[in-house]
């Protein structure tokens, strides 16, 4: 809370403001009056329409600039004490002030030449502003410039990220040919792989079959007429000799005892072909498998730099649409300050219109508010009426002016609520 001649202070700084206020009321009320004067008044007097006092006027002149005071100088709880305690203090004579009304007036006195130092630091302020204006001119000139040499260089940098685009998406395109070739050669190597892998596999099975039928008669032994089957499938598959084929199978039918040389022979050689199939499909795998090893490495390489590619050219993507703001932000800075050159007029009237409103308030603070301070600070009891005949052994007290006293109270309880009051 605001207290006289400071800025902070606990809740007992503001009750002995609060008990300051109606000590001064107190003393104003209690102020020495001029018998003289009230005698002399008369009824008639009374009746007539009284004059405004200058005193009260004055005192006007304190309130009104109180109350108007920048609240971040003076906050307005600290006004409205002072202007309560105003009337109470100033319409005394400085004779016969209290010591309390006198350091309310001294406390007024100061915060009147606070409120006139910040009035003359804002014009100074103000001042410099308008000193600057054509610097500020130069300024916003040079900002539009700048924004639009900038123009050029966004434009271009605009112009190569779509041919770094266009460079990265045909990159892209021949590594999504040459992934798909690549794919394609090491599938026609594995499907030539897997189908000798097939045949081994049967001539295996078929050599299987004719060692178990060399044993017994297919007639006799279990799952014979399917081994036979497997056989002429084999033979028929890889071309064996027919007449050969057809000696084997008949004989196979027999018992292994009712079986002549001739039969021997020719199961014997029908094995050897088939042995000697199976070592021709095992030495074309042999041969297949560096082939296949490499389309396999060399596809996933190609796969790799697809996806380089791939991410090359959103990165590209990307780095383009970021020129693109760029270059669109750049144009807005330019729109911005032509704005800002084309307000240079009207933001410098505005300077100085303010700069002569506050120079004008300032002196007319100086002069009115400050003087009427001092005249008032300094304020005499009004001089004593002439009379022809005064009374003998009567002693004149000094006095404080009746009609300033009653004016004074009248303006405080048209301006303020007085402090006591509340």
């Amino acid at each position: 809370p605001w207290r006289p001649g400071a800025r902070s202070g606990g809740s007992s700084a503001l009750a002995q403001d609060i008990s300051l206020a109606a000590t001064c009321h107190h003393f104003a009320a209690m102020a020495p009056r001029g018998s003289k004067r009230a005698s002399t008044a008369g009824a008639g007097g009374a009746a007539k329409k009284r004059a405004v006092n200058p005193v009260v006027e004055k005192i006007h002149v304190l309130v009104t600039a109180l109350k108007e005071a920048d609240s971040a100088v003076l906050p307005k709880t600290a006004a409205q004490m002072l202007v309560g305690m105003l009337p109470g203090c100033f319409s005394v004579p400085s004779l016969y002030r209290h010591e309390f009304q006198a350091s309310v007036v001294e406390m007024v006195g100061r915060e009147l030449q606070t409120l006139a130092a910040g009035m003359e630091r804002d014009v100074e302020e103000r001042k410099a502003k308008v000193d600057g204006v054509e610097d500020d001119r130069k300024a916003r000139q040079t900002a539009l410039a700048d924004a639009q040499a900038a123009i050029a260089g966004l434009e271009a940098a605009v112009v190569a990220k779509k041919d770094e685009l266009a460079a990265m998406q045909v990159a892209q395109g021949k590594a999504d040919v040459d992934q798909k070739e690549a794919d394609k050669a090491l599938s026609d190597v594995e499907a030539s792989y897997r189908e000798a892998v097939g045949k081994k596999d049967e001539v295996k099975g078929a050599l299987e079959a004719l060692a178990l039928l060399k044993t017994a008669s297919a007639e006799t032994i279990d799952h014979g007429k399917q081994h036979i089957k497997q056989l002429t499938h084999v033979s028929k598959k890889f071309e064996l000799d027919t007449t050969l084929c057809e000696a084997v199978f008949k004989a196979l039918k027999k018992e292994v005892d009712q079986r002549q040389s001739f039969d021997v022979i020719a199961i014997n050689h029908f094995d050897g072909s088939l042995q000697t199939l199976a070592a021709k499909l095992t030495a074309e795998l042999e041969a297949m498998e560096e082939p296949k090893a490499k389309a396999s490495e060399e596809a996933n390489a190609k796969a790799k730099v697809s996806a380089e590619a791939k991410q090359a050219c959103e990165a590209a993507g990307e780095a383009l649409n970021a020129a693109k703001e760029a270059n669109h932000s750049g144009h807005q800075a330019v729109k911005g300050a032509q704005k800002v050159v084309g307000n240079w007029l009207n933001d410098t009237k505005t300077i100085m219109d303010a700069f002569e409103a506050k120079s004008k308030a300032c002196v007319e603070f100086r002069s009115s508010p400050l003087v009427v301070f001092e005249e008032l600070r300094e304020l005499q009891p009004e001089p004593e009426p002439v009379e022809e005949a005064p009374k003998e052994h009567e002693a004149d007290a000094p006095e404080v002016p009746e009609a300033a006293m009653i004016d004074a109270t009248a303006a405080a309880e048209g301006e303020a609520a007085p402090v006591s009051a509340a």
